[in-house]
Formats: C-alpha cells, structure tokens, sequence
C-alpha cells in the first residue's frame, strides 16, 4: 500500500512517489481505451488514469460509477506537456496512474 495522502495535497515533488487516495468519484472519463477518475475528498481533486496494459484494474475502473467511495493506490505522475488543467489546483502538477 501506498502513502496515504489528501486529493490535493500532490506536487511535482510527489513524482515517482506510490500513494493513495480515499475519495468519491467525481467524474468517470473513457477516452478511446484509457480510462479517467477524478477523486475528490473535502481537500481537492485529482485526477486518475487506468490504461489496458494492468487488465484487472482497468477492468474494476471500468465498473465505478460517479459518486462511488474508492481507495486508489498508484505512482504519481507528471501530466504529459500540453495537457494541464489549470482549473484543478494538482493539474498542473502531477496525476497518479496505477500500475
């Protein structure tokens, strides 16, 4: 298991780092076979991604539904350049993608 740590909280210094988020999800996205949750708890929003290459939890991705509670355990990410969010305070910063 990871660190646990609030849907807010993440940095660029957080890359690399394992953690993990309790939260509800606020919104579920399928964009072409990679899969989107944003996770919000009383301090903020993050957004996570699942992709086909771990079967099982792209799959349990794939069921959660909007509002759903949820433990999500992942390595912190870097958004790729040209994708920040400014809207989300972690969206400029850093996404957590499980493995």
């Amino acid at each position: 298991m990871g660190k646990e740590v609030t849907c807010g909280a993440l940095t660029r210094a957080d890359e690399g780092r394992r953690i993990t988020l309790h939260g509800w999800v606020n919104s579920r996205r399928d964009h072409g076979g990679v899969l989107f949750l944003d996770i919000r708890d009383r301090w903020g929003r993050t957004q996570t991604v699942f992709n086909p290459d771990n079967a099982e939890a792209f799959h349990t991705a794939d069921s959660v539904r909007n509002e759903w509670v949820v433990a999500i355990t992942g390595t912190v990410r870097l958004r790729p350049a040209g994708t920040e969010n400014p809207r989300m305070s972690t969206g400029k910063s850093s996404s957590p993608r499980r493995r």
